[in-house]
């Protein structure tokens, strides 16, 4: 069994070792002791963190701008431990098959890139969402007080990005890139409320919505990824028919969600 120390897994998950290696996670196989039979159920757990190990890369591939800024070389690690918990939740034990209700990718919300720095301890409030009619609408709401970013010691502006990964599991197809949207935002006494962000959601795909704060010194950004900081914000899976008409671009992931 692993056991997370706050940055790194250290232990055995399936058929997997996780180890520290500097300050990177290491994933390794296994190493059998003789001829073990393994029973039914080990298997069954297996094949499914081989599932969650597989979407975890995905994802980290989508979202590698967003890994590059915060990511703490421990993402895949604990972004696999995460899904492998709730693809477990979602499959069948008798069947085998994947059943997806809205909100089954929904304990994914709070994931940090970078486990040393929430998001939430720098994003003002939070955000309001609301998806109509294939269309997400993400913003800050109006309010009494004024919505500021909370900067670090030596930054002068920060690079505020809004993210979405697609993904259509039961087809095996991943977006072949996040839809992004960025605000430049120059003073910490910047009032960001009443912003507004949309992106484009077709039916029948589990979405992921990230945010990410890169920071600035002048015109460039602070080469420390400790000081950066990203999170998935929001998971949804959107049910009803998909539209081929729509011009999303997909790539074949190999696996499927069944």
């Amino acid at each position: 069994m692993a056991k997370f120390d706050g940055k790194f897994l250290r232990g055995i998950i399936g058929p997997v070792v996780l180890r520290k290696s500097g300050n990177r996670q290491q994933v390794v196989p296994k190493t059998p002791k003789g001829k073990v039979k393994q029973s039914a159920a080990t298997k069954r757990a297996s094949s499914t963190f081989g599932m969650a190990s597989g979407l975890s890369g995905q994802i980290r591939t989508v979202l590698k701008e967003e890994a590059s800024i915060a990511g703490d070389g421990s993402v895949h690690a604990r972004l696999s431990s995460s899904l492998n918990q709730l693809l477990m939740r979602a499959r069948d034990p008798v069947t085998r098959q994947y059943h997806f209700v809205a909100d089954s990718f929904q304990a994914l919300a709070g994931f940090e890139f970078n486990s040393a720095r929430r998001l939430a301890d720098k994003l003002p409030g939070r955000l309001e969402l609301s998806l109509d009619d294939g269309l997400l609408h993400v913003d800050f709401p109006k309010g009494e007080q004024p919505r500021k970013l909370k900067f670090v010691k030596g930054a002068n502006a920060c690079k505020l990005t809004l993210s979405v990964a697609l993904f259509r599991l039961a087809e095996g197809l991943v977006g072949r890139v996040a839809e992004r949207r960025s605000l430049m935002v120059e003073k910490e006494t910047f009032d960001l409320s009443g912003a507004s962000f949309s992106f484009e959601i077709p039916n029948d795909c589990l979405y992921l919505l990230l945010v990410s704060m890169e920071y600035y010194k002048g015109q460039f950004p602070i080469v420390d990824v400790g000081q950066n900081t990203g999170a998935v914000y929001h998971a949804q899976v959107v049910k009803g028919e998909y539209s081929q008409g729509k011009r999303f671009l997909w790539a074949e992931s190999g696996l499927y969600f069944k």
